[in-house]
């Protein structure tokens, strides 16, 4: 053969321990599962693997999966693919990508805040609370991006919050532009130092279900969703905005895209505290 073989996809399940580091520790898990049922469903050699195998897979091994599931194992594929040509184990011409198009998830859109729910939010949350959610509502930072975060990722860089490589979920890093709306709600701790969040994350669940509850609001990763929202219907820069996020403009467009008004996004980011904050959090330094 023109091509030396992969030694089986098991080599390549493998291979991904590489990647320790440079993905989030649930993502890299997540990967693994999938990979791991993969490999003990084909059992042949990377180089050897056709399109009717692959459709073969999705058809019978997956059957029971919903389409976002599914999905799921296509990106797999996808990143199976870019690896096994990376060493030689495929062609860059393999074509074995034309069979995973990912399908309709039939799923409901996610919702979004309005910017009074937003406002509601801001002020019924406890000093210890407050940063997550403005850092969320107007940056869109992951929930677990936003616990690994300590007060100099948001003060370092003058105009912007730093997102460090070792904190994202994609292990890359960003920077996101700090709106004058979310300098407002953090000028109270402007001095402190260290974590963000310094209790553990059961404690962030239950004051955040606590919060949400009160404010009469229900859903997940409302902030996020809401932040994807209405920064693009604002600055119409799909590139941008997925930077921002940390994600690819085509999954900012499926998951995210609410068609929101640019009047509609001008209110949002203008949310900003009605009084005087006087904010002593526990943890100040």
């Amino acid at each position: 053969r023109d091509q030396p073989r992969s030694r089986g996809l098991g080599d390549v399940y493998k291979r991904q321990i590489e990647r320790r580091g440079k993905i989030g520790a649930k993502t890299l898990y997540e990967e693994e599962n999938r990979l791991k049922r993969v490999c003990n469903s084909i059992a042949m050699d990377l180089c050897d693997l056709t399109k009717a195998t692959v459709e073969m897979f999705f058809a019978e091994e997956l059957k029971g999966l919903k389409g976002k599931s599914r999905n799921h194992y296509r990106q797999t594929f996808r990143q199976l693919f870019k690896f096994g040509v990376r060493r030689d184990y495929l062609s860059a011409e393999h074509r074995l990508s034309e069979v995973l198009v990912n399908e309709p998830t039939n799923e409901a859109a996610p919702e979004i805040l309005k910017p009074d729910q937003l406002q509601r939010m801001l002020e019924s949350a406890p000093p210890e609370m407050l940063p997550y959610v403005a850092i969320a509502a107007f940056t869109g930072a992951r929930r677990s991006e936003i616990l690994r975060m300590n007060w100099g990722d948001i003060w370092s860089i003058d105009g912007f919050i730093e997102l460090e490589s070792g904190k994202t979920k994609t292990k890359r890093r960003r920077l996101v532009p700090m709106c004058a709306a979310l300098k407002k709600w953090l000028a109270p701790y402007r001095e402190y130092h260290g974590p963000i969040w310094e209790r553990t994350e059961g404690c962030f669940d239950s004051q955040c279900q606590k919060l949400m509850k009160e404010c009469g609001i229900t859903g997940q990763n409302l902030l996020r969703h809401s932040y994807a929202s209405y920064r693009l219907a604002l600055i119409s820069d799909p590139n941008k905005v997925a930077i921002e996020l940390g994600n690819s403009p085509e999954k900012l467009y499926t998951n995210y895209n609410k068609l929101r008004t640019p009047q509609q996004a001008q209110h949002w980011f203008s949310v900003v505290p009605k009084t005087d904050l006087n904010i002593i959090p526990a943890y100040a330094s």
